[in-house]
């Protein structure tokens, strides 16, 4: 079933109350005290702001930095793009969920061990080839003034983390079955203060991959040529909140590893506007019409017996 829907303002949220920052958001983690760094979004756009404690006090394995997110505004916050100057999402197995005998709330919700916790939990999609980029997701949103935390590799603090424009794009599942439609998202996110307007969104589908009529939502139906299809729209999109739209495709019945890419046209023009994610289709092993394995062997044996018994009495009576 497809599912689609709008995270984003129609206007942007005003007055919007300043609330304190609270660095102790990041849990107790090994030589941590709380958050290197919070990430602060407001409506006039989003800052990274440096714990006046220290960097350090976030450092929790000598190396690897916890990082707070903080909703200010009065929008439900779906989702970030965080990019850095250096491979903070070259994840190495020693995250905060993995690091610690008992780990914190809804810690295992990522399965790379670094995606923190809110209400349901944080994940990670769209992870760059150089580590650098990824979006940050929020299962159940960031509410209005609550927040959320989350790990990274190395130290990350406002000298090098940012919060761009962006567009990301990712499957439903990862992993397809042939001939079974699969649903894909798409999100654009505005997270940068000055409003833009969203003028097209392109998503050219992996070879063998069929869009599937009528499945897009909510900006319509795209024209689709080819394995190409275009939605041009023309949407004034405010900060700070994320554009989510969907639409099905049907897999080939070749098994393998496909990419998906999506670009978007906007004014100004997005810092990171275009985004790719892979999708799997799966092999499907048939089921043999009698499985044999699997069976004892004398439940076997025992119906071969039965069987030429059988066709031995069925031969005599017809021989008599």
């Amino acid at each position: 079933m497809l599912m689609v829907g709008l995270g984003l303002p129609l206007a942007p949220s005003a007055g919007a109350a300043e609330l304190p920052l609270d660095f102790n958001m990041c849990p107790t983690v090994g030589h941590a005290t709380g958050c290197a760094a919070i990430i602060v979004i407001r409506d006039s756009g989003v800052a990274v702001v440096n714990n006046p404690a220290g960097t350090a006090r976030g450092v929790y394995n000598g190396a690897d930095s916890l990082i707070g997110v903080q909703n200010n505004t009065f929008s439900h916050i779906s989702g970030i793009p965080l990019s850095s100057t250096t491979p903070i999402f070259a994840f190495d197995g020693d995250g905060p969920c993995t690091l610690v005998a008992t780990p914190p709330f809804n810690c295992n919700h990522d399965p790379s061990g670094y995606g923190g916790s809110d209400a349901n939990g944080v994940s990670f999609q769209n992870i760059t080839s150089d580590r650098k980029t990824a979006e940050v997701l929020f299962d159940s949103f960031i509410d209005p003034s609550f927040h959320a935390w989350f790990a990274v590799e190395g130290t990350a603090d406002a000298s090098n983390l940012s919060v761009p424009t962006a567009i990301g794009v990712n499957t439903e599942g990862g992993v397809a079955a042939p001939g079974v439609p699969e649903t894909f998202y798409i999100r654009v996110f505005n997270m940068n203060g000055a409003p833009f307007t969203l003028s097209s969104i392109v998503d050219t589908l992996p070879p063998g991959f069929t869009y599937v009529p009528g499945s897009a939502g909510p900006n319509g139906e795209p024209t689709v040529r080819g394995s190409t299809l275009r939605w041009d729209i023309s949407i004034d999109f405010p900060c700070c909140g994320t554009l989510i739209s969907g639409f099905q495709a049907t897999p080939p019945s070749t098994p393998g590893t496909y990419t998906n890419t999506v670009t978007a046209s906007a004014t100004p023009a997005l810092q990171v506007p275009t985004a790719s994610d892979n999708v799997t289709v799966a092999t499907v092993v048939a089921t043999p019409a009698f499985p044999v394995k699997g069976l004892p062997i004398a439940v076997v044996l025992g119906g071969a017996i039965l069987w030429l018994l059988w066709r031995r009495r069925r031969n005599s009576s017809l021989a008599g």
